[in-house]
């Protein structure tokens, strides 16, 4: 077992070295907005945490999300996040988002609110407009405010799960498939990043600017070389 000295941030400082985020607003990651005229394509600016390796050797990851307390807002999300960078963008960030041909594929796994209703939500661009996928959230999400999500390598796609604790028992759901997630991979290619993402989009500039509050504990990051886990994970 590796630890979370391998998970570093992106477009995010955070001096307390957890994963507790606190999200500005007029963040996202997106290709080809699916609402033209209300966010600007090429989007690379919502902070994270992530850890880069080979394609070969990803195996799986898990993560809980727990949402704070602040209101929420139309197309808040979190969750786990996948990028496949464009060989002539390894290190995409805020300032260097990309454009049509160097803007990374990207999947995204996690809670979405969309119609003030939360969601998990997948959103995937293999540098297209994103196909985005909702799926409703577990009663017990009113008292917990928490979601476990995992996505998981098969073969030449990545598939998202929704878990749920029942007792000993944990119940998992596949949701999504992604198929071209490792596919045409190269030994030239940049690593992947896996690790975990906040966004908030505010679209319509209804928030006054506040972040929004997330939480994330148990991330765990499987690879052919161990696992990688976050001691640091909010508890």
């Amino acid at each position: 077992m590796t630890c979370c000295h391998r998970l570093t941030p992106v477009n995010y400082q955070n001096p307390k070295l957890d994963l507790e985020f606190s999200c500005p607003a007029k963040t996202d990651i997106l290709n080809k907005p699916s609402l033209p005229g209300k966010a600007r394509p090429f989007q690379f600016t919502a902070p994270i945490y992530k850890t880069s390796l080979p394609a070969a050797e990803f195996k799986r990851a898990s993560v809980t999300v727990i949402w704070g307390r602040n209101s929420l807002l139309e197309f808040d999300q979190a969750g786990l996040l996948f990028i496949r960078p464009h060989a002539n963008l390894a290190d995409p960030n805020s300032t260097n988002e990309g454009d049509a041909e160097t803007h990374p594929r990207f999947v995204k796994i996690g809670a979405e609110v969309f119609m003030g209703r939360m969601f998990y939500a997948v959103t995937g661009s293999n540098r297209t407009a994103p196909d985005w996928s909702l799926w409703p959230v577990p009663e017990a999400f009113k008292r917990t405010s928490t979601l476990t999500i995992e996505m998981v390598r098969h073969g030449a796609l990545l598939a998202a799960f929704l878990l749920e604790e029942h007792g000993n028992h944990v119940k998992k759901t596949l949701i999504r498939t992604i198929p071209w997630c490792f596919e045409d991979i190269k030994g030239g290619d940049p690593d992947i990043w896996v690790g975990v993402y906040a966004a908030r989009p505010d679209l319509d500039g209804i928030g006054d600017g506040a972040p929004l509050k997330v939480q994330f504990k148990g991330l765990e990051i499987e690879t052919t070389e161990g696992v990688i886990k976050c001691p640091l994970c909010a508890i």
